[in-house]
């Protein structure tokens, strides 16, 4: 049974050595993430491929959706019909992801359809506005403001 190993998009090959290096780091192997205390979804890159070279490239599974509820008590669960799903590529496991996030919580499609993400508790807050006014004037007589 011949192993091999594939990069997250599904094509590009990679070493035994590549993979377990890449394998150590969380930010290399979760490629998407989603915690909203409902439902917490990630998508995480396998990369090693059982039976490599004995099917078509087409039904290598590389990259995993895991879909998790939260119970009454705060434990998670594996969601029985999304959870362990497999796809060929990042760009396919993304969709799912999307298409999930977007069914089970206040995350939506934009008026051009890019993914808009709401309401996820791993996302950092933005970072301040540098341009941002630090003072204010305000001028009693006009009733205008400036910064």
């Amino acid at each position: 049974m011949a192993v091999g190993y594939l990069q997250p998009d599904g094509v590009k090959r990679m070493t035994h050595d590549e993979w377990a290096t890449m394998r150590k780091l969380p930010e290399a192997c979760i490629l998407r993430e989603y915690d909203n205390g409902i439902i917490y979804v990630k998508v995480e890159w396998i990369g090693k491929i059982v039976d490599y070279g004995n099917v078509f490239p087409d039904y290598y599974k590389n990259v995993r959706l895991d879909v998790f509820n939260y119970g009454a008590d705060g434990t998670r669960s594996p969601d029985p019909v999304m959870s362990e799903q497999w796809f060929q590529n990042e760009k396919k496991a993304f969709a799912a992801y999307e298409t999930f996030v977007t069914n089970w919580s206040d995350s939506h499609l934009d008026s051009e359809g890019a993914f808009i993400e709401e309401g996820n508790a791993l996302t950092p807050p933005p970072p301040p506005n540098p341009d941002a006014p630090t003072t204010t004037f305000n001028d009693p007589v006009v009733g205008d403001s400036a910064w």
